[in-house]
This record gives structure tokens, sequence and C-alpha cells, in this order.
């Protein structure tokens, strides 16, 4: 018989393949954190001052702080959450650390989340915001727009209206070493305070808040966006000032007053800008003039302040000796 075939053997299937193990995973990176935005409140740096962050949609406050040694502070609020549109307020009552003086009067800015979003610096509160920020604020009375063109506008006001370059209104002039933007904070400063001791010489009728509305008022009634020429914190236009100060506080100033106020101030601002020297020198110079230009006004065992009310004639030699 025949042989039966020998059956071929079952081939031996090949392993499979071990799996390819699963990627590592990639780590998600962690979240930048979010910064608040550092303000510095300055009239000369300003500690120990309470202060607000004020929605502006809603004139609602968002967060109070305190000022730091050299008038700043981080806010809790991170930039990024910022209103659209913001108002810091510096309330009286800190220490100017370059006279140790209590501060009398409210310091302001406006500003927007988009600008701060571009502009990376502390933001200042100073006397030359305060011009801004009066202006915004009388705009807004007037029935204008709360947006940023209103705020783009009343920058260039100021910028204009003061002589300033748009990107220093907001910035800390003192660690900047800005000299033209220290010259006129201590004119408005100094301005401010010849106003007061003299308006303010038998009882308190305003104050340097009032003041500062009224100059911010002379700037918007006569400087635009399309003006050419500053606006000077001296001659007529202190005239400009009292008239406002007068009109809108319900209150009667003499004609002695007005003038002799106004030939002090000239004096003493053309004073201001004659000094020289280094930026310290400058600052240092500066403030000690407007210090001994207020204390002028002081009546004390060692000081009998001027009479502003005598006429022009008859005070205008002791104006000479007082500034000389």
């Amino acid at each position: 018989p025949e042989t039966e075939p020998i059956p071929e053997p079952e081939p031996i299937p090949e392993p499979e393949p071990e799996p390819e193990p699963e990627p590592e995973p990639i780590p998600e990176p962690e979240p930048e954190p979010e910064i608040g935005q550092e303000v510095t409140a300055q009239d000369g740096y300003i500690s120990g001052a309470s202060g607000e962050l004020i929605d502006l949609s809603s004139n609602t406050i968002i967060e109070e702080f305190i000022t730091g040694p050299y008038g700043k502070v981080r806010l809790n609020t991170p930039i990024i959450r910022l209103p659209e549109l913001f108002k810091i307020k510096i309330l009286p009552g800190g220490v100017d650390i370059s006279t140790g003086e209590t501060t009398t009067n409210t310091l302001l800015n406006i500003s927007s989340l988009n600008d701060r979003l571009l502009n990376n610096k502390s933001l200042s509160i100073s006397p030359v915001t305060n011009i801004k920020a009066n202006i915004i604020e009388s705009k807004l009375n007037d029935g204008e727009i709360l947006n940023e063109q209103l705020l783009t506008n009343v920058k260039n006001i100021t910028s204009i209206a003061l002589n300033l370059p748009i990107e220093e209104l907001d910035s800390d002039y003192i660690s900047e070493n800005n000299i033209e933007t220290t010259k006129v904070v201590n004119k408005l400063e100094m301005i401010a305070n010849t106003l007061d001791k003299n308006i303010n010489k038998t009882e308190n009728v305003i104050n340097k808040s009032n003041i500062f509305e009224s100059i911010s008022n002379a700037i918007k009634a006569n400087i635009t966006t399309t003006t050419t020429t500053p606006f000077d914190l001296s001659g007529s236009n202190i005239d400009l000032i009292v008239s406002d100060i007068k009109t809108v506080n319900s209150i009667d100033i003499s004609a002695n007053v007005q003038e002799n106020v106004k030939t002090f101030i000239n004096k003493v601002s053309e004073k201001l800008d004659n000094i020289t020297g280094t930026f310290d020198e400058l600052l240092r110079e500066s403030v000690k003039m407007v210090v001994a230009a207020k204390e002028i006004f002081v009546d004390s065992s060692s000081n009998t302040p001027p009479d502003f009310n005598q006429s022009p004639q008859q005070i205008n030699s002791d104006i000479e000796n007082i500034i000389s």
C-alpha cells in the first residue's frame, strides 16, 4: 500500500510585537502670575496715604490701599482685571517725605485698562494728573461720554497746557529725573498754597482741591486739542483762575488780594524757572522755595505775614523783599 504523505508542520505564528509605550504627557505650563498695577502718590513722595481704586462705569470703590514709605503701592487687583476706565484717588493725610508735612489735598488720576496694558510703568498720582482728572470730570459734567477717546483728548489738552510730553503725564517724575515736570508740579503747588493762604485768611471757605479744580477749569476753557500755545501758570492766567474760584464757590475776593497774589505768584514762578543744576539740586531747591513761599503766610512769633489787602503800590516793595 502507498504510504500516506507526512503532513506539513503548522507554521509557527510570528509573535505579536510589543505595543509602543504611550508617550509621556507634556506638562501644562505654569500660568503667569497676575501682577497688580503699581501706583505712586507724589507731590514729593507721599507715604502712609489712604487711597482708592474706583471703577468709573459704576463709581464703585473696588480696592482700598495705603501707600508705602516712598509713596508706592502695588494694587491687589491684577492689571488684566482693572476696569476699562478707572480712577485712583489719594486722600489727604499722607506725609510728603520731602518736607515732612501732612498733605491736605486730594490727588487724582484717571486711566484705562488699555493704557495700563500698553504701559508697564508705575502710574503716578500727582498735581499734574490732578489737572487731567479734573478736566475729564468737568467734561463728564458737561455731558460728554466717558470713553478712551475722551481720555486721549484730555491727555492732549493737559500735555499742551502744561508743555509736557504726553508720555510724561503719568510717569514718576522723581525717579525719572524729569526736570520740566518737577517745575510744573512745584508751580502748581505754590499757586494752590498762595491762593489757599490768602483766600482763607479769616475763614476756611475753600480748600486746595477747589483751587486745583479752578486751575483745571481755566485750562479747559482756554486749551483745546488744536491749541499750540501752553497755558502760562502766571500773569493774566492767574486772574482767570481767581475768577473761576469766585464764580464756582460764590465768594468775593478783593481786587487788592487778587493783584497782590498774582504779583507774588509771578515772581516765585520766575525764580522756579531760573533754578539750575543737577536734577537733585533742582528738586531740593524748588521744594525749599515752595515751602518758604507757603510759610511766608503763616502767622507766628517769628513771622508777620504780608497783608495782601493793601494796595499793590503799598506792598509791592514788600513782595520784592520777600522774594529776594
